[in-house]
């Protein structure tokens, strides 16, 4: 509904919280059920395992996401923001920024604020792999660049791959998502230890 995508975009952190909530108690679950244990035992999943892997508005729920949590061994992000007034300025549909955070910056300067995660980067430990197109105009590749200075300066790993000529998405050049998706692999091998995963979430 309207009401519910309203509250999705608003609310970021609530939503995660809830996602944390439940995972949390389906590991727990995991932990005391002996059929639960039997299929982690055939597949790759640990709770101490998890990917975060989106893009679009996924890559700016995770870059929100490592910055609540230090459970994801790995994360990949793509397209997101990680801050609201640069965002709102390079946006080429900056009404919908408007809306869903209240406002123009000056006018929901406080939400602009506390819903954006460089804000609290000095949070993230996990490795993250970044994905951008030099000429995304609907969220500008700036904000890929600044999560990775970010994340570089606090020294924790990350990667940044830029595509030139790509816009918000990879269409244009069928190579670029072949390479994308051979190098997210290649950061899942590195530092979540799992060989031939796939990101279903992407």
């Amino acid at each position: 509904s309207g009401v519910g995508l309203t509250r999705l975009i608003q609310r970021p952190q609530h939503l995660l919280a809830e996602t944390l909530f439940a995972l949390s108690e389906f590991c727990a679950d995991a932990k005391a059920r002996p059929d639960f244990r039997r299929v982690f035992q055939r597949s790759w999943f640990r709770c101490s395992e998890y990917f975060s892997g989106r893009a679009f508005y996924g890559g700016y729920m995770t870059n929100w996401l490592i910055t609540q949590t230090t459970r994801c061994k790995a994360a990949l992000t793509g397209a997101g923001s990680v801050e609201h007034v640069a965002d709102w300025g390079n946006d080429d549909t900056t009404f919908d920024d408007a809306y869903f955070l209240g406002g123009r910056p000056w006018e929901a300067a406080a939400r602009y604020h506390d819903e954006a995660a460089i804000y609290q980067i000095e949070k993230v430990k996990t490795p993250t792999h970044i994905v951008g197109g030099s000429d995304d105009i609907r969220v500008a590749v700036l904000e890929q660049y600044l999560l990775d200075h970010a994340l570089h300066s606090l020294g924790v790993p990350s990667a940044l791959l830029i595509f030139p000529g790509a816009g918000h998405g990879l269409g244009k050049n069928p190579w670029h998502g072949k390479i994308k998706v051979r190098e997210e692999m290649k950061w899942l091998e590195k530092y979540a230890g799992k060989p031939g995963v796939t990101s279903a979430g992407k």
